[in-house]
């Protein structure tokens, strides 16, 4: 499945997102942790950033965005946490033959 223009635009603007957001948030956090001050830890395993990125190159960036979205808003006292990978895509292919005439009838004499 080929991507379209509109796709590729709002992958690209959702990874400047998330990286603008680590090169902001990180530094903070590190600064945090040093002091023993850690108010910002994550619940999940990956952080949602990265699920939000697994996601969107998962799933494409309109379902990977929404994934993501998601999973930030079930990061409070009430949500989960723990392990939390992005599930995969299974892909399904399916073979059918098409039966004539004749290998419906051949089918048929094997019951008589």
């Amino acid at each position: 499945m080929e991507t379209t223009c509109i796709e590729k635009i709002v992958s690209t603007l959702e990874f400047a997102a998330i990286n603008t957001y680590r090169a902001i948030a990180y530094p903070i956090y590190y600064l945090l942790d040093l002091a023993k001050i850690n108010p910002c830890s994550c619940r999940y395993e990956p952080s949602c950033s990265h699920y939000t990125e697994e996601a969107i190159k998962e799933w494409g960036p309109f379902k990977g965005a929404v994934m993501g979205i998601e999973r930030i808003l079930s990061c409070n006292p009430a949500g989960g946490y723990g392990y939390d990978p992005v599930p995969k895509k299974v892909k399904v292919t399916v073979d059918i033959k098409e039966n004539t005439i004749q290998d419906i009838f051949n089918s048929q004499k094997n019951y008589y």
